[in-house]
């Protein structure tokens, strides 16, 4: 093989590697806007179980937070201490 790489040959090649690079960017921005939405879907199914009292407080912020980690933010202790009370 030639071992000699014009200039024109190396801009073309990293013209190409954006380009493949952004299309992956895109394709992993869609991915995750998909994930974004049936994470949605799970955060309204659990808040309906609990609104229909079929899980506890505390069953709610343990299926949440695993769905979404992170996501749930500040609970006051008393909510969790308020489960023995139900």
């Amino acid at each position: 093989m030639n071992a000699y790489v014009s200039p024109n040959n190396c801009d073309l090649a990293r013209m190409h590697d954006q380009a493949s690079r952004r299309e992956f960017v895109l394709a992993a921005l869609r991915s995750t806007c998909l994930r974004v939405r049936l994470i949605e879907k799970e955060l309204e199914q659990i808040g309906t179980a609990l609104k229909e009292q079929l899980i506890s407080p505390n069953m709610a912020l343990e299926w949440a937070e695993a769905v979404a980690p992170g996501c749930v933010g500040f609970i006051p202790a008393n909510v969790h201490a308020s489960e023995g009370a139900e």
